[in-house]
C-alpha cells in the first residue's frame, strides 16, 4: 500500500521536472558588452530579450541594450552579427544600414526575433519603430514601418509573421500579421487590440479586446501549427489566445498577480507578469513567469494542466551599478543551480525563450542565456556550460549534438536573492 501511494505521489506531483538538466552558455553576473570573438560564457550581454535557432544550429540573441543580435555558435563563440558601437543619446547614432551589411548598421533596442529555414532573419528594432530583416547574404532591409513601438515578434508555418506593439504613447497595444506578398512587399493587418490598455474581451472577438502589455512584456507571442495566436498579456497576468477564428479567449491566469496553481488548470492558476512564450515539438506551451522568476509548461492534453519546468521561485531584488547609479531590478532569488536539475535551479529575471529541434530550451535571464536540457545524468549529461568554466583557449559544444559596444560601459554587479516579493510597477512552434 505504501508503495502504491508513493507512485501516486511521484505521478501527481505538480512538477513536471524528471531529468532536466540546466546550465550557463552565455553571459556574466554583470551587464556590458564584451567578447566577441570569444567564448560566449566568458562575454557579457546587456538585457538579452528575444532568441531564435536557425538553420545551422547558432543560437541568435537580441541583445538589447547592447543594440545589437548576437549569435552564439555551437562550438561556443559569440559575434555580432547586426549593430555596432552607438550612443543612442544622439539621434544620428539610433538608425542607419538599411541595404547593407548588417553587421555595419545601427540598431535601437532590438527585442523579439525568428528565423526561418532559408537563412533570414527578421527581428524587432523596437525603438526604430521598424520590422527588419537580416537576408541569407547579410544584407538588412526594413519590411514595416507601419508598428509604433513593436516588441514581440512570431512566426507561422506558412511565413508569415506576427507581431506586438504598445501604440499611441505606449497605451494602445495592438497584435498584428505580416504577410509578404508577391510584387506587394509585406502586408500588416490587425488581429488583435489597438484599444487602450485594460482587460475585456474574452468570447468576444480579438479586434474589440482590451490587452495590457508593456516593455519587456509585449515580447510574448508564439502560434500553433493550426494558426492560433498566443499572447503573454503581461500585465493582466494572463495568457490568451486569439484563435483563427479572430475570437479570443484566457487559457491561463486568473488576472491577479502571484504565484499558485501547479498541477492543475491553468486558468486556476496565477501567473506573475509572464513574458516569453515558446512551443515545443511536442505542442506544449512554455511560459516565462518572469517575475516568479519559473519557466512554466503548459500541457493540452489530455486535459489542460500548468506545472513549473525551471526555477525554485525564490525571489527578490537585484541591483546594477553603472557608473555609480544603481538601478534596481525586480528579479528571482539570484543565480544558482547550474550543473543540477532544473527546477531547483536559481532564476534572475527570466523573458525570452526558445527551443531548438532537439527540444533543448535556451531562457534569457537577465544578463545571461541558460540552457535546459533533458538529460538522465545532471552530473554526466549536458556536456559543457555546467557552472565550471572552460579551460584557456578550450572550445566546447554548447549545444545538442544536432546543432553565429553600447553606449554603457562595463559596471558590477549584486545580485542579492534576498527573499521578498518584487516592488510592482507600472515562437512559433517547429515545423
Amino acid at each position: 500500500m505504501k508503495r502504491l501511494l508513493l507512485i501516486s505521489f511521484l505521478f501527481l506531483s505538480p512538477s513536471v521536472q524528471a531529468e532536466t538538466c540546466i546550465s550557463t552558455i552565455a553571459g556574466k553576473s554583470t551587464l556590458g558588452f564584451s567578447g566577441d570573438g570569444g567564448l560566449a560564457q566568458e562575454a557579457e550581454l546587456f538585457m538579452p530579450m528575444g532568441l531564435a535557432i536557425d538553420k545551422e544550429g547558432n543560437l541568435l540573441v537580441a541583445d538589447h541594450l547592447n543594440h545589437r543580435i548576437r549569435r552564439i555558435e555551437p562550438n561556443g563563440m559569440i559575434s555580432s552579427i547586426a549593430g555596432r558601437n552607438s550612443d543612442p543619446t544622439k539621434p544620428q547614432e539610433r538608425f542607419s544600414g538599411d541595404g547593407g551589411p548588417a553587421s555595419e548598421a545601427l540598431l535601437w533596442g532590438p527585442m523579439g526575433l525568428v528565423a526561418d529555414n532559408d537563412r533570414n532573419l527578421f527581428f524587432v528594432d523596437s525603438l526604430n519603430n521598424r520590422i527588419r530583416q537580416i537576408r541569407s547574404d547579410g544584407v538588412i532591409q526594413t519590411i514595416d514601418l507601419s508598428a509604433v513601438h513593436p516588441m514581440g515578434l512570431a512566426r507561422d508555418q506558412s511565413g508569415a509573421l506576427y507581431f506586438s506593439e504598445m501604440g499611441l504613447r505606449d497605451e494602445m497595444p495592438l497584435f498584428q500579421k505580416l504577410v509578404e506578398k508577391e510584387g506587394e512587399g509585406w502586408t500588416a493587418t490587425p488581429l488583435a487590440g489597438g484599444q487602450r490598455k485594460g482587460f475585456s474581451g474574452d468570447g468576444g472577438l480579438a479586434v474589440s479586446a482590451q490587452f495590457n502589455v508593456y516593455n519587456d512584456g509585449a515580447l510574448g507571442l508564439a502560434v500553433d501549427p493550426e494558426g492560433n495566436l498566443y499572447i503573454a498579456d503581461t500585465n493582466n497576468h494572463r495568457i490568451r489566445r486569439v484563435g483563427v477564428d479572430g475570437m479570443v479567449t484566457t487559457i491561463a491566469g486568473t488576472g491577479v498577480a502571484g504565484f499558485s496553481g501547479d498541477g492543475g488548470s491553468p486558468t486556476l492558476a496565477q501567473l506573475n507578469r509572464p513574458t516569453g512564450l515558446a512551443f515545443d515539438s511536442e505542442g506544449d506551451l512554455f511560459v516565462a513567469d518572469s517575475w516568479n522568476a519559473r519557466i512554466r509548461k503548459i500541457t493540452f492534453k489530455p486535459e489542460p494542466m500548468i506545472a513549473t519546468y525551471v526555477g525554485s521561485g525564490e525571489v527578490g531584488i537585484g541591483s546594477q551599478t553603472i557608473e555609480k547609479i544603481t538601478i534596481e531590478y525586480p528579479m528571482g532569488g539570484g543565480f544558482g543551480g547550474d550543473g543540477g536539475s532544473a527546477d531547483q535551479a536559481k532564476l534572475m529575471l527570466p523573458t525570452g525563450i526558445g527551443f531548438d529541434s532537439e527540444d533543448t530550451l535556451y531562457i534569457a535571464d537577465y544578463s545571461r542565456i541558460r540552457k535546459v536540457t533533458r538529460a538522465k545524468d545532471c552530473a554526466h549529461g549536458i556536456g559543457s556550460g555546467a557552472g565550471t568554466p572552460p579551460s584557456s583557449g578550450e572550445i566546447i559544444n554548447i549545444f545538442s549534438q544536432k546543432g553565429s559596444p553600447s553606449s554603457f560601459k562595463e559596471g558590477t554587479s549584486e545580485e542579492t536573492g534576498k527573499s521578498k516579493p518584487p516592488r510592482a510597477s507600472g515562437g512559433c512552434m517547429k515545423k
